[in-house]
Formats: C-alpha cells, sequence, structure tokens
C-alpha cells in the first residue's frame, strides 16, 4: 500500500511539474512572440515622430522662404579661426537686459550647434553678482539651435517628439552639459506643463540648468540633444587647413553644392531637393573602434529617415553597416567630429557623418556614388 501511495505521489509531483513547465513555456512564448510587436509599435511611433516634424518644416519653411531652421546667428561660423576672436551668436527673445542674452554659437562640439541632435544650446556671460547662480529658473538659459526651432516657433507643441521611445540605456558621456532624455526635461520646470502634459518653450528656454552635470569646474555653456539627427544645423569648417572665410564644396552633389560656414549643408527645401534631412541618430558615443554608434540604443536593425519632400521611410541596416562605420582616415584630433557634427574638414570625405547622410541620399535616389 505504501508503495502504491509513493507511486501515486511521485506520478502527481510529475505530473504538476509538467503543468508547470508547460505553463512556463507557453507564456515565454506569448513574450517572445510579444517583442516583435513592442519593437514595431515603438519604430511606429519613432515614424510619427519625423512625420509631425515633417509638417512642422514644411510650416516653418513656408513661412521663411523655403529655408530651414538652422540657429540664431544664420552665417556666423561656430568653429573659432585660429588667432582670431571666435564668432558669437546672441540669442534674445525680447527687450530684455544683456544678462538674459545667450551666446548660441561659441562652441562647435560637445552640447554645441553644430551637432546634429542639438535643439537648443546657451553659453551665459556672467555680467553682474545676480546671475549666481548660473542657468537658474527664470533666467534664459538657452536658445534654439536646428529643429529647436520648430518648437520656440510654435510649429510643434512638445519637446517629447524629439525624443525616440526606442532608445534604452543610452550613455551620458556624451552630453557634458547637455540633457539627453525627456525625464531631465521635465526637471526644467515641472510648473511649466500644460495640462495634457506638453513640455512647453518656456521651460525649455527659462527652466533650471543649473544642475546639469558639467564637464568641467564652471563650465558656461548647457544644451538639449535630442534622439534625432538634423541635417540642417550650423556647418563648422576646418580652419586648422583653410582658414580663409568661404565655402567648401560638399561630396557626391551632381551640381557642385558648396556649403558655407554657419549655415545649413543645404540652405533651403530646393537645394537639398529628396535627400535625407533627419533621421535616427548615427552618433558615436566614444571613439574606440569597438563602440557602436547610437543605432544600439534604437531601433538596432536601421533607421528611420524623413527626406526633403517630406516623406517618412524605413532604411534597412540588418548588417549595422551605419552602427559599425569604422572612423575614416584623416580624421581631425577631435573625435566628436567624426560622425555627430556638421564638421567639414579640408577633405569632406574624412568625416564618417557625411558618408552617411549620402547613404540614405541614395537610398532615396540621390546624388552620385562614391568613386
Amino acid at each position: 500500500m505504501s508503495a502504491r501511495m509513493g507511486l501515486r505521489r511521485e506520478r502527481g509531483l510529475t505530473l504538476v511539474e509538467c503543468a508547470v513547465t508547460a505553463a512556463s513555456v507557453g507564456l515565454l512564448a506569448l513574450l517572445v512572440g510579444a517583442l516583435p510587436g513592442a519593437r514595431q509599435r515603438e519604430r511606429t511611433a519613432c515614424m510619427n515622430n519625423l512625420k509631425m516634424m515633417g509638417m512642422a518644416i514644411e510650416s516653418y519653411t513656408s513661412d521663411y522662404m523655403g529655408y530651414f531652421p538652422c540657429y540664431p546667428a544664420w552665417g556666423a561660423d561656430v568653429q573659432p579661426i585660429p588667432g582670431k576672436h571666435m564668432n558669437l551668436g546672441l540669442f534674445s527673445d525680447g527687450p530684455r537686459q544683456k544678462r538674459q542674452t545667450v551666446r548660441t554659437g561659441d562652441r562647435a562640439y560637445y552640447a554645441g550647434p553644430s551637432r546634429y541632435r542639438c535643439i537648443a544650446y546657451g553659453s551665459r556671460i556672467k555680467d553682474s553678482e545676480k546671475d549666481d547662480p548660473p542657468f537658474r529658473a527664470g533666467n534664459l538659459n538657452v536658445g534654439p539651435i536646428g529643429l529647436g526651432n520648430l518648437l520656440y516657433g510654435g510649429y510643434l507643441p512638445d519637446a517629447k517628439q524629439f525624443f525616440c521611445p526606442s532608445v534604452l540605456n543610452a550613455p551620458k558621456m556624451e552630453g557634458y552639459g547637455a540633457l539627453t532624455e525627456v525625464a531631465e526635461l521635465q526637471r526644467l520646470d515641472p510648473k511649466a506643463y500644460s495640462i495634457d502634459g506638453r513640455v512647453i518653450s518656456r521651460a525649455v528656454k527659462r527652466g533650471d540648468f543649473s544642475w546639469a552635470e558639467s564637464y568641467y569646474t564652471g563650465q558656461s555653456d548647457r544644451g538639449i540633444l535630442s534622439h534625432y539627427n538634423y541635417r540642417g544645423v550650423p556647418v563648422a569648417i576646418d580652419r586648422e587647413t583653410k582658414p580663409e572665410h568661404g565655402p567648401v564644396t560638399m561630396p557626391y552633389v551632381r551640381t557642385g553644392m558648396q556649403a558655407f560656414p554657419g549655415c545649413p549643408m543645404f540652405k533651403t527645401r530646393k537645394q537639398l531637393g529628396g535627400r535625407a534631412v533627419v533621421c535616427d541618430s548615427f552618433d558615436r558615443p566614444s571613439k574606440p573602434l569597438w563602440e557602436l554608434g547610437f543605432g544600439q540604443y534604437a531601433h538596432e536593425e536601421g533607421y528611420n529617415v524623413l527626406y526633403g519632400d517630406l516623406h517618412a521611410a524605413w532604411y534597412a541596416d540588418p548588417d549595422e553597416k551605419i552602427m559599425s562605420m569604422p572612423w575614416p582616415a584623416g580624421e581631425p584630433k577631435d573625435a566628436s567630429q567624426g560622425s555627430d557634427v556638421a564638421f567639414i574638414p579640408a577633405e569632406p570625405l574624412n568625416n564618417t557623418g557625411i558618408e552617411i547622410w549620402h547613404i540614405l541620399d541614395m537610398a532615396a535616389g540621390y546624388d552620385l556614388p562614391r568613386e
């Protein structure tokens, strides 16, 4: 009898274990099956962000004779000329005293205006004790850069559209005084939100930036970096090899288009044509060759791209060609100039970012292949 009871108990335990195992396998299958759907929904939400940017760009360019949003010091080079004083782009939001004006063009790198991801930037001029602590709430702290003009001008209602819902665990080391997440924007000014939770431009301009992490003690600049690269930020030109203030001929472009310092690579929608204008960021957080680009924190297998005719499309990159693109020969000393900055050296092909934009252009049938 005891043997039979033991056998029954053994069989009962085995059945329970089988049931638990089967349920676990089924649940795991459901979770695995749900992952592609979740990724697809995030990718779709990201694509919708680009479409809304496209409509905002269309409205903006219609109001400004076809010119793309850039930065307050249009035409003033953001790259300092060796031995001379750098050009300063000044931004003010009205007839305020001097301390309510910020510099927006004195640094090309880090959080600076030439970064494809930069949507706001400011470098404060301390002219009185009233400016302590710097970047405090209520003060004018940053001005619009690139796509940030769409928010400042009311063409986009929400700064959240500058951030991809797929981006996870992106490194902070490339910020250097820049905010890079929606949660950080919410910290700027919790009171400056409308009822539906939109991040309005007042929080971006006059929020509390004093807590943002600095790269060095006394750092005088702050910025906001989005999750998207925008081609229309001001171009910085290599002054060490090209000291004269003049344009550089863009590679690949059939008409010999020239890029001018302090202006977008393509100034107007007519010049841009159907080329790429906004995309999921392809930045590199640091220079080591084993570091992958920013795509590893977003969709991985490709990039959402907004083109000049304002249609958005998916660029498939299953081999991670863009994400793992090596740094070019002749790379400038500053690692940040490799892919994430609109920096044009004397030899434009020595910039990874230009090469990547060209890959996206070719997908839309524009420009010449690399020889």
